[in-house]
């Protein structure tokens, strides 16, 4: 849903969907698995639509470590 909102500009619902999928999935499987690293990435993506970049980095940031964790 997340991502559906911000390729519509929605960034402010975007990033609260995201922001709740992140939590959902790292409930579910763990704050080091790929659905939460997706779930940053989305968040990125929300935070960049909003001019909020030192959080966009962040975000990406963390979701880029889980994945090459993962490797």
């Amino acid at each position: 849903i997340g991502g559906a909102l911000a390729r519509n500009g929605q960034y402010a619902g975007a990033l609260s969907a995201c922001l709740d999928a992140l939590d959902a999935r790292r409930a579910l499987f763990g704050p080091g698995g790929l659905a939460a690293a997706e779930s940053l990435a989305c968040a990125g993506d929300a935070y960049q639509g909003l001019g909020r970049l030192d959080e966009a980095t962040g975000a990406y940031a963390k979701a880029l470590s889980i994945r090459m964790a993962l490797r």
